[in-house]
């Protein structure tokens, strides 16, 4: 395998799993796809019939079919790992540009209780008056504190036309899970002032043109919202970060052979004057954290809200001889600062309680917009 290829395929799978290490609840991933991926959900331990090559990757083309990859899957201890069976893989590769099936919707905890974090626009759980703050108490009626985070997000993944019932609080709402765009770009001003309010809600294809796009208003300040973003593809994410950035570091990776790769601002020259406020919590993962890191790290931005999620791990997919594809993780990222994400996330500058972090992070952009 060629350096250029294995560079490839971790740059791009850096985003696969974002879905499901956030409690993303859009259901991006085929429900018989993962079984085995989610904490606490693992499969019997079994014997391996088809045994991992010496240190577990490449596995292209070895003819592992679907009971021994769920087998494999099963008594790894790799809890971002998936597997897709071969008519599941288109599904899997829309991802590739940003689209995928799901409910719209992404969900976090705290406090034991399980709340939606976001609701995309126009989506089934938006037209099913659904918003955030809302408490998932349950979903097809197992209890939510059962299943915890990672199981509502497993619970509620599964094929387009599929229904799914959501007990929002005390209320059963029926859901069809869809095809959706995870390259929600929303911009609009701040009132009575000069900033934007730049809410970034995942990174598929033409994110970056869409952040551009909303920055050629020149605002005195941009309100980056990231809160409840579970990612995306990570190149999407390094060129947001260079629309706010000179040349330099983004994050590097670990590239499956041993060796560590980087990744670079890349294209036009950003803008790096206007002053920068990141909104973030617990639901920004993956991609998304790469992005807050890498403008925080390199001075360019404040970050005022909560704790990120902390997804610091790569995942490389892995085309087998019968069609399907094997997720497996093969290291972690690193922004700029060379500081561990993976299982910690990144604490904001200014910690605020959830309900508090736009106002709060308003007047600290206005403060910046002054000086």
């Amino acid at each position: 395998m060629t350096s250029g290829r294995v560079r490839r395929r971790a740059v791009l799978a850096l985003a696969f799993g974002a879905a499901l290490t956030t409690g993303a609840a859009t259901g991006a991933w085929h429900e018989t796809a993962v079984d085995a991926a989610v904490p606490g959900q693992r499969g019997a331990e079994t014997r391996l019939r088809t045994p991992l090559p010496p240190g577990g990757v490449p596995l292209d083309g070895v003819p592992l079919g679907p009971d021994e990859a769920r087998e494999l899957l099963s008594v790894l201890d790799d809890p971002w790992a998936a597997y897709y069976p071969a008519d599941a893989v288109s599904g899997y590769r829309r991802q590739v540009d940003g689209t995928y099936p799901g409910v719209g919707l992404t969900v976090r905890q705290a406090a034991g209780r399980v709340t939606v974090a976001y609701v995309q626009p126009a989506g089934p759980a938006a037209r099913a008056g659904i918003v955030e703050g809302d408490e998932i108490t349950a979903v097809d009626g197992t209890p939510a504190g059962d299943l915890g985070l990672a199981g509502v997000v497993a619970a509620l993944r599964g094929p387009v036309g599929t229904p799914v019932t959501l007990a929002v609080g005390a209320r059963p709402v029926d859901l069809v899970r869809e095809i959706l765009t995870g390259t929600d770009v929303t911009a609009e001003p701040v009132p009575d002032t000069g900033l934007l309010w730049l809410r970034v809600a995942g990174f598929g294809r033409g994110t970056a043109d869409r952040v551009r796009a909303a920055l050629a208003r020149a605002p005195e300040g941009v309100l980056l919202d990231l809160r409840g973003n579970p990612g995306g593809l990570v190149d999407e994410a390094a060129a947001v970060a260079s629309a706010f950035l000179p040349p330099g570091p983004v994050v590097s990776y670990d590239d499956g052979t041993g060796g560590r790769r980087e990744l670079d601002v890349a294209g036009p020259p950003g803008d790096t004057d206007t002053p920068v406020v990141v909104l973030a919590d617990g639901g920004t993962a993956s991609a998304a954290e790469v992005l807050l890191a890498a403008l925080r790290d390199r001075g360019r931005a404040v970050v005022v809200g909560s704790t990120t999620y902390g997804k610091g791990s790569v995942q490389a997919p892995t085309t087998l001889g019968d069609g399907g594809v094997l997720n497996l993780t093969i290291g972690h990222w690193y922004p700029p600062g060379g500081h561990a994400v993976d299982g910690r996330g990144i604490d904001p500058d200014i910690a605020v309680p959830a309900g508090e972090a736009e106002t709060r992070g308003v007047e600290v952009l206005e403060g910046l917009a002054d000086e």
